[in-house]
């Protein structure tokens, strides 16, 4: 009987733990750079769509199944920004195996929020800035 209450109650700890967490199967594949950014205005609103200028190509994103994340095929670790694993938690990304950078001052901006997520379109949200990215099917 004890076995059986342990058994509920880990059950239903780990439903009520998921309810929160976005969809894995959405997040999971290859997603390309829309070079269109909104930043945090003065007033904490968010400004309209921006499409940025770059010299060079925005290397495309990628969630794996087993929780790694890569940028361009390779470990996305990079200073101030994201790590190699990633978990999802209340609409967060959370990311670990972060790349020490030992000359820089960095903001914490190793957990991306996820404002949109659909199967066409991932917005992420981190240190006043959201990046809008597309499927890369």
């Amino acid at each position: 009987m004890k076995t059986f209450i342990k058994i509920f109650v880990f059950a239903f700890a780990f439903a009520a733990c998921q309810k929160d967490a976005v969809v894995p199967e959405k997040l999971v594949g290859k997603w390309n750079h829309t070079y269109q950014i909104q930043t945090k205005t003065t007033d904490g609103s968010w400004s309209q769509w921006q499409y940025i200028s770059t010299l060079a190509a925005i290397a495309p994103i990628e969630f794996t199944a087993n929780g790694r994340f890569l940028r361009d095929g390779k470990d996305g670790a990079e200073c101030c920004s994201a790590g190699n694993k990633f978990t999802v938690v209340n609409e967060k990304i959370i990311f670990s195996d972060l790349k020490s950078c030992p000359y820089a001052s960095c903001m914490p901006c190793s957990e991306w929020g996820i404002p949109r997520l659909d199967t066409d379109t991932l917005v992420v949200e981190s240190c006043g800035t959201r990046a809008k990215y597309s499927s890369a099917k």
